[in-house]
């Protein structure tokens, strides 16, 4: 028998899942012009990343702030959106 898939109230909740259960497992991969692996990130790795960011913005006073993400063109781009909603403890 399976086990009951867990509710989650948010996304941070399906993150922090995955990084608890899946930790080392492929979340990410980035294909160089669709052939080559270019880059990959793990289920930690990003949730480690967001939390890092998500710290730097609560030290900079941002909490509970609207804030506005200016960012570069890059697989990796989402990344700030997912640090905003994700809690840097």
């Amino acid at each position: 028998m399976s086990q009951p898939f867990p509710e989650f109230r948010n996304l941070v909740d399906v993150s922090r899942y995955r990084a608890e259960r899946h930790g080392d497992k492929l979340a990410y991969s980035m294909l160089k012009y669709g052939v080559s692996v270019d880059d990959q990130m793990t289920y930690r790795q990003l949730d480690a990343r967001a939390r890092a960011l998500a710290g730097k913005l609560q030290q900079s006073g941002l909490v509970g702030r609207t804030a506005l993400l200016v960012f570069r063109p890059a697989w990796n781009s989402w990344l700030p959106s997912w640090a905003v909603c994700t809690p840097a403890w």
